[in-house]
């Protein structure tokens, strides 16, 4: 069957230029049908050219291509950025062999820039295959199995004429040795009757009655010059005559019987193979000729990082480790004069990421799509990987593994409007974006949340205020609604901070100047290994459209709220300042504190520094060494500060500092 001769036999092309067959199935197809199509691709191996940069080397290309042209096709595809991240393509190949290197840029991932190669070049190829016979005179398709029996009964025929040929022909040969050894034998009376002779004619006549000769063995002595008539060897005559006589009997046993001539087809088969069998060149995997960018980047947890310029970046998680509460921090990533860092989010390489725009608009990526810059780079503008207009800019992103039944969006304008919406209607967003949100003249979009529709969702503002509701009370809405109010904002203040309840049990404030706290979101009593029960002030739910109650004492040594986050106290804290450094810290060194306090130091700030981001991760340990602690971490106080500040008064002390 096709089957067997493909496993034990025949395992499919093998092509003088080498390359890898990729799968099986074109295989089958022909050795079944006599029709099929096998795909060649080129082999290549990936290189470290140090300082973090690698190329591609392609040593093996595709049997028929022409290398130059393939060459220049590729550089086709990089000067129209149909192909990115390639930096040079030069042919180094030589006598010894075929090598062409392709340079890449550090922060691409050689595997799938070699992927997007092989699809659109001749770095892959695909060769068809029409098994066309002539059976009988006439073309026909055949599959393997009688395409081999076609083969074989051709050999066969092939070999059979052969053979009966050299019959006849060594039977001639035999014939005239035998009348050679007779003239031998009579050499001086074979000489007298020629010399005698008046003609040939009449030495054939006389020959032929003397020795019983015909007329051909006569013809061959006749041929002779006397000279090689007196000079035959007898021995060589006898050797020829039993080596014909020998020859004779092999070929009447090949003949003999169909089975003889075909073990002199395998035979001279494996004569073909011992002198020009080779080691195989094109090896055959079971490997898909097409494969997704995405199977070949690992699932990894990602930071993504955005800045007020609109400059985006994705750094692993574990870049930065984490350190002691008050620690300095590390540097994150490097900012242009009058830049800093707006938001910063964790989610994995492989989930999509929703991106929401100040013109209310949404597009999406999957995480490793958005350029990989190092710790310390600045990132890529957003308008390089998303199709922005000239003054949109990025607000928030929300990750979205999927877009089940009853998920929706919470959207929160920096003047207090809420609106929900399913999040399946956003489950399919084309390259050039899609209305996410309608926004009135004079107000952006702050935030984006996902929830379940059973969540518990705070907003909080700039005057340290927090009004939390139940998402119900928020109606669902189309994708292109404004919204309704959420919070009451009537004081001048705008939102600095958008969570939910699913994030977390717990509220996570963070200051302008570095300080932090964590309270409960409820009323709770905690009761302490001593026995003691200690009460701690929740934040009270209210309804969508209040001015909310008071979350954090704001007063010049701790700076105006900047972030808010529900959290379960068990992760760690990851701050990024506007100057670019960046801790991370366990919440569990942050204390438990009451709701109206002014909090204790989480990350301290150089001179002009300021908290400009937050994001929460899965915990880790802290780093062991190098860690820097502050000075004296400032208590928390469980009452009110005895100098509360206004914003204002807040802001104008802060721009005297």
């Amino acid at each position: 069957t096709p089957e067997e001769i493909i496993q034990n036999y025949m395992f499919g092309p093998d092509f003088p230029s080498g390359g890898t067959v990729l799968g099986r199935k074109g295989i089958l197809d022909y050795y079944r049908t006599g029709i099929g199509t096998v795909t060649i691709r080129s082999k290549y191996h990936i290189e470290d050219m140090g300082n973090g940069k690698e190329r591609i080397v392609v040593t093996e290309i595709p049997y028929q291509v022409n290398k130059a042209n393939m060459i220049s096709a590729i550089a086709d595809l990089v000067r129209s950025k149909q192909i990115d991240g390639i930096t040079d393509v030069r042919d180094e190949s030589n006598k010894e062999g075929i090598r062409v290197v392709i340079e890449l840029r550090k922060d691409v991932i050689p595997e799938v820039v070699a992927n997007n190669l092989l699809k659109h070049t001749q770095l892959q190829s695909n060769f068809g295959v029409i098994n066309l016979c002539l059976v009988d005179g006439a073309p026909k398709v055949l599959g393997i199995v009688p395409l081999l029996s076609n083969y074989v009964d051709f050999q066969v025929g092939v070999l059979t004429r052969r053979t009966k040929f050299l019959l006849k022909r060594d039977g001639d040969r035999l014939h005239l040795v035998e009348g050679l050894i007779l003239a031998h034998d009579n050499i001086d009376e074979v000489i007298h009757i020629i010399r005698s002779s008046k003609d040939d004619a009449e030495s054939t006549a006389r020959l032929g009655e003397a020795f019983g000769l015909d007329e051909k063995q006569c013809a061959a002595i006749l041929a002779m010059t006397l000279r090689r008539l007196q000079g035959m060897e007898q021995d060589k005559l006898n050797a020829e005559k039993d080596q014909l006589v020998a020859n004779i009997a092999e070929y009447n046993r090949l003949l003999s019987s169909r089975e003889n001539i075909v073990d002199l087809l395998i035979s001279e088969i494996e004569e073909v193979k011992r002198r020009f069998g080779d080691k195989r060149r094109t090896d055959i995997t079971d490997e898909a000729a097409d494969i997704e960018n995405e199977d070949l980047i690992p699932q990894k947890n990602i930071l993504i990082t955005l800045t007020r310029n609109n400059y985006i970046k994705r750094v692993d998680d574990d870049t930065f480790e984490a350190q002691h509460r008050g620690g300095r921090g590390i540097t994150g990533m490097k900012t242009t004069a009058g830049d800093v860092v707006r938001l910063m989010y964790h989610t994995k390489t492989h989930t999509d990421i929703l991106f929401f725009t100040s013109f209310g608009k949404v597009y999406r990526l999957r995480g490793y799509q958005i350029p990989d810059s190092g710790r310390t780079g600045k990132g890529t503008p957003a308008q390089n990987i998303l199709n922005l207009d000239r003054d949109e800019k990025v607000v928030s992103i929300v990750p979205c593994d999927d877009y089940p039944e009853g998920n929706y969006l919470i959207f929160v304008t920096r003047n207090g409007l809420i609106k929900r919406t399913s999040l399946k209607e956003y489950a399919s967003i084309h390259q050039n974006g899609k209305i996410a949100v309608g926004l009135r003249d004079g107000d952006g979009l702050f935030d984006v949340k996902r929830t379940d529709g059973n969540a518990i969702v705070s907003l909080a503002s700039s005057n340290g205020k927090l009004v939390s509701f139940q998402e119900e009370e928020v109606r669902p809405m189309g994708r292109t609604a404004t919204g309704n109010k959420g919070m009451d904002l009537s004081d001048g203040s705008s939102i600095v901070g958008v969570t939910t309840s699913l994030e977390g049990d717990k509220i996570l404030v963070l200051t302008r100047l570095g300080y932090g706290k964590i309270s409960y979101a409820k009323d709770t009593d905690v009761v302490s290994e001593d026995g003691s029960t200690r009460h701690y002030d929740g934040y009270r739910l209210t309804h969508r459209g209040a001015k909310g109650v008071t979350t954090l004492n704001m007063t010049a040594k701790n700076g105006a709220l900047v972030a808010v986050r529900a959290v379960n106290g068990d992760e760690d804290l990851l701050v990024i300042t506007s100057t670019g450094i960046v801790i991370r810290t366990p919440l569990s060194e942050v204390k438990i504190a009451g709701r109206n306090t002014q909090g204790v130091k989480i990350i301290a700030l150089d001179e002009k520094a300021q908290v400009a981001s937050i994001s929460i991760l899965p915990h880790e340990d802290p780093a062991p060494e190098g860690e820097e602690e502050a000075e004296e971490p400032a208590e928390e106080s469980q009452t009110p500060s005895e100098d509360p500040v206004t914003p204002d008064e807040l802001d104008a002390s802060l721009e005297d500092k």
